[in-house]
């Protein structure tokens, strides 16, 4: 049992969040960490914008290609090193990713495809775009632009 140094009351070690390694634990719990999350962002919008801009910025966004081989099986855009992991390495079978349907419907092992950066790229709408002509010009196979 720990006590939440927020609301004062002795809960089990379930209801707190481990920090990083995972060998203690925090000292607010998790309602009270949600609690006070949502508070801050509530009282510093201008602060929390800024602090994803910086966020996102670090992480990288872009457009990108998965390739089987040297086919080009699907270019996209966004989160970088989030999307890398979501289309080569989620295993769930709640996972939405195109390249995991395709991969499993035949019989492709994800191991064998290669995840690459075409153009970095922070304006949304520019990446759009960008994502729009990388699929006319090389034409992958789950997810063509048609003309």
């Amino acid at each position: 049992m720990k006590t939440c140094k927020q609301c004062k009351v002795e809960k089990p070690f379930t209801e707190f969040s481990k920090v990083h390694k995972g060998k203690y634990y925090k000292s607010y719990c998790k309602k009270c960490s949600t609690r006070v999350a949502n508070k801050w962002k509530k009282n510093n919008s201008q602060r929390k914008k800024s602090n994803d801009e910086i966020f996102r910025k670090k992480l990288g966004t872009g457009i990108y290609i998965v390739k089987l081989f040297d086919v080009p099986l699907y270019v996209g855009e966004g989160n970088i090193n989030a999307r890398k992991h979501h289309h080569l390495f989620t295993k769930s079978d709640k996972c939405d990713s195109q390249v995991k349907q395709y991969c499993d419907k035949h019989n492709i092992n994800r191991k064998l495809l290669s995840f690459n950066i075409l153009e970095y790229e922070d304006d949304k709408q520019r990446m759009v775009k960008k994502e729009t002509y990388y699929r006319t010009v090389l034409t992958p196979i789950i997810n063509p632009t048609t003309k």
